[in-house]
């Protein structure tokens, strides 16, 4: 560990520690819980919506016939295609010529590890891949927990952990989806970047890089902590707080560590879009395959601009107030994460906001929004959110409220 982490854990504000195993159980009897909530709520869900079932007009559910084909639906459908023939050597097109939607939309460790897994059970895909889903969340459940409980407290990191693993968006963690496992992979990175671990950030990051979209917000928020530290050192110099300043210096040693575990997550990044190019003969075929789903809503028909994904959708929909709507709302992101960065700490206020910038530059608002926003659970950490009991209990009570109707219009209605 660090010095300017341990500095950093030091200035957490201090309580009184639950035995870490009697959390972590309580906190693991919770998710199962959960899963078994939300797994009910799934196939009620998909009894519902069946042919001549009350839902059964509002259903656009693409999944197979039965319970496995409703919840292997949506993006589990690609997840499967990959898993059983893995990516197209040529970029399928329409009759317009454009690149229609294809299997090289979605990373491979999730579709290759079930693929794996099924070939040593012999289970099926919808089996296996629910399965990994549970573990990773589980797993991710844990890590959240201890992330919070290091940079803020013991009480907020179990109700992160809680609201997590409740929450509207939960069902996610018990479908062939990866985002379990990208969520697994980007806490343990973030609790590697807490406590300095900087192989462990690497190879956690590397790994969620393979997952899903995002590793470049991994990279760019250990760089973020550094510059942070670095600037703090040069501060506590320059007010003679000797003492502080020591335990802030960063030596060439440690940049170097850093710079390394930052570029190996970096390049991991953006090497999907490479293997695509490679494997196709398109340099721009990861980019004409992402924009294909985006035509759904009448954008991206002139290719990929870098931080302008969110202004071309609110323009196409609501003209030039759209644009003003997405200004004040990126102003009114920027104020939030700094209005509440020392009450979380210094890494989840710069995981939030290079995640949220990631968000800003490369991706189109739309349902499958409330899903993008899952890696910023650490911000559940915020203490005004477990202040009192009060809240503790409104928190947790609205957000398992809400799951039935996140299961109706984000797997039934629309994909999430």
């Amino acid at each position: 560990m660090t010095r300017a982490a341990t500095t950093e854990r030091e200035e957490a504000r201090a309580d009184p520690r639950r035995p870490l195993a009697a959390a972590v159980v309580r906190l693991l009897v919770v998710y199962v819980g959960a899963r078994v909530a939300t797994g009910a709520l799934l196939a009620l869900a998909w009894a519902l919506s069946r042919p001549g079932a009350p839902l059964a007009a509002l259903s656009m559910n693409d999944g197979r016939p039965g319970l496995g084909g409703f919840l292997s639906a949506w993006d589990g459908r690609w997840f499967e295609s990959i898993a059983s023939g893995g990516y197209p050597t040529e970029l399928p097109r329409g009759d317009d010529g454009a690149v229609v939607k294809n299997e090289w939309a979605f990373l491979p460790l999730f579709p290759l590890l079930v693929r794996g897994l099924s070939w040593a059970t012999g289970g099926s895909f919808v089996v296996v891949g629910s399965a990994v889903a549970v573990v990773a969340g589980a797993v991710a459940t844990v890590l959240l927990y201890l992330l919070v409980r290091d940079r803020v407290g013991d009480r907020e990191g179990r109700h992160a952990a809680v609201l997590f693993a409740v929450g509207p968006m939960s069902f996610l963690l018990q479908v062939p989806y990866a985002e379990a496992l990208s969520l697994a992979l980007v806490f343990g990175a973030l609790l590697a970047l807490s406590r300095g671990a900087w192989g462990w950030f690497a190879l956690c990051g590397v790994l969620a890089a393979l997952t899903r979209p995002g590793a470049l917000a991994l990279a760019a928020a250990l760089v973020g902590m550094t510059l942070w530290t670095l600037w703090r050192a040069r501060a506590a110099r320059g007010d003679g707080a000797d003492r502080a300043h020591g335990r802030l210096v960063l030596t060439a040693g440690e940049l170097a560590r850093r710079g390394g575990a930052a570029l190996a997550v970096a390049l991991a990044g953006v090497a999907w879009p490479v293997v695509c190019a490679v494997v196709t003969g398109e340099a721009d075929g990861y980019l004409e395959t992402e924009s294909s789903w985006w035509r759904d809503y009448g954008v991206g028909h002139d290719g990929f601009v870098p931080f302008t994904p969110w202004f071309a959708f609110a323009a196409a929909w609501l003209g030039p107030w759209g644009v003003v709507v997405v200004a004040l709302a990126v102003v009114g992101m920027l104020a939030g994460i700094v209005a509440g960065w020392r009450r979380v700490g210094s890494t989840i206020a710069l995981w939030t906001l290079a995640y949220a910038g990631f968000l800003v530059a490369v991706f189109l608002p739309q349902q499958s929004s409330f899903r993008l926003l899952m890696p910023l659970a650490p911000q559940l950490g915020h203490p005004a959110l477990s202040a009192t009991r009060a809240r503790r209990t409104a928190t947790v009570v609205g957000a398992a409220a809400l799951t039935p109707v996140a299961v109706v219009l984000f797997w039934v209605v629309w994909p999430a």
